[in-house]
């Protein structure tokens, strides 16, 4: 997903609102950001036991556990397209 965002043009970048990642196999290598892509549009979710957000490649327990963390995912997409209320 981080390459897709880091290819995308320029005219389209600025229309892409914001993103979550739950679980990024980029995280500790960017710090937990997509170079490039404004910080402020970004929210990473990375478990202390999901070796993948350590550049592990495996999956383990851990990486499936998100599930209480996507409703404040889901609101803070809603706060940067200004949609609130619904949740």
């Amino acid at each position: 997903m981080s390459y897709a965002v880091q290819a995308l043009p320029e005219q389209f970048e600025n229309k892409l609102k914001g993103g979550i990642f739950f679980g990024y196999p980029k995280n500790k290598e960017t710090g937990g950001k997509i170079p490039g892509f404004p910080s402020n549009k970004l929210k990473v979710f990375c478990r202390s036991d999901d070796v993948v957000c350590f550049g592990i490649k495996n999956i383990t327990e851990g990486h499936f556990k998100y599930g209480p963390d996507v409703p404040t995912g889901v609101s803070f997409l809603a706060s940067l397209i200004g949609f609130i209320g619904w949740w």
